[in-house]
């Protein structure tokens, strides 16, 4: 989805250049949190979320 950077978990030093990176390029991790949130309400808002039941739950009934 392009919308950040991923770090090991524990590793400070990568941390650490991680956030230089958003620091020397605000326009682009900007664009980052776009793309973030406009995943997200694509894919995690209650209306999707009841979308994505209802279908399951049909699907289910469906079956034999």
């Amino acid at each position: 989805a392009e919308c950040g950077l991923c770090v090991p978990a524990g590793d400070g030093e990568q941390l650490a250049q991680a956030m230089r990176e958003v620091l020397a390029q605000p326009a682009l991790y900007r664009k980052k949190g776009q793309n973030g949130r406009q995943f997200y309400e694509r894919n995690y808002t209650k209306t999707r979320f009841m979308q994505s039941l209802n279908g399951l739950l049909r699907q289910l009934a469906d079956k034999p």
